[in-house]
């Protein structure tokens, strides 16, 4: 079968879009595999009553996970607490402090972090980041 310059140029056409949409999908799904994520929580606020409030995020096994984290109390009780899926207790964050800590993952699992406040007053802040 023979093609005329019409019928090459649209077949070029469509190798060129093709080759092109193959390259953004490899850019992208390489570009997906970062190695960071971030989570930011905050409040500046007064819970009236006892809260608790889960954030859940899964790691997998060996992730070394970076927690950055500030809170300040002027009244009430609050809890930062890094926990697995069978709610045994990973790390527990100094309150009324700011600080840094690294947290090795044993097991590939649903993490939850929950923020727990008592007739809290005053604000808090915790970002973790998969490094």
């Amino acid at each position: 079968m023979k093609l005329n310059s019409y019928q090459k140029s649209f077949v070029c056409i469509i190798i060129f879009v093709l080759i092109t949409f193959l390259s953004c999908y490899t850019v992208i799904k390489e570009n997906n595999k970062t190695t960071s994520i971030t989570r930011c929580m905050s409040t500046n606020g007064e819970w009236t009553d006892s809260s608790k409030i889960p954030y859940t995020i899964t790691f997998n096994q060996g992730d070394t996970i970076r927690f950055n984290y500030k809170s300040t109390i002027k009244d009430g009780k609050l809890l930062l607490r890094f926990v697995d899926s069978q709610g045994n207790l990973i790390y527990e964050f100094d309150t009324g402090k700011k600080g840094e800590k690294d947290i090795k993952i044993e097991k590939t699992d649903k993490y939850n972090l929950f923020i727990e406040g008592d007739k809290f007053k005053g604000n808090y802040e915790i970002t973790c980041k998969k490094s």
